[in-house]
């Protein structure tokens, strides 16, 4: 998985992620400061009591975007239609699951 923002580019192996889906749950509480000079654009580092630091390079708020978590960090992020992206990322894991002959796990 690769996200992007302006001349940043993180690359996630899908085989390090450990949670994708709402961040609603997990950072519901936080409230990060934008460091860009016009509304619409959350790109900062929150602290969260049980995951650390989260980077967000989003466009929504927290409680619209989604989560990362991997072994490489945390990201809040917002892609175009979340829902279809997670229902694409679910899919695409369950197959690669099957295909491999084992069971899912550790993963949403």
């Amino acid at each position: 998985l690769v996200l992007r923002w302006a001349w940043r580019r993180i690359v996630i192996p899908l085989d390090e992620i450990e949670y994708l889906g709402a961040a609603r749950q997990l950072l519901a509480d936080s409230a990060p400061p934008r460091l860009w000079p016009w509304p619409g654009y959350y790109l900062s580092t929150v602290r969260d009591e049980a995951l650390g630091r989260v980077q967000l390079l989003a466009t929504l708020p927290p409680r619209k975007q989604l989560l990362l978590c991997s072994a490489r960090g945390s990201f809040g992020f917002s892609p175009d239609r979340p829902a279809d992206f997670l229902a694409r990322f679910h899919a695409f894991y369950e197959e690669r699951q099957r295909d491999q002959g084992g069971a899912a796990t550790g993963v949403l």
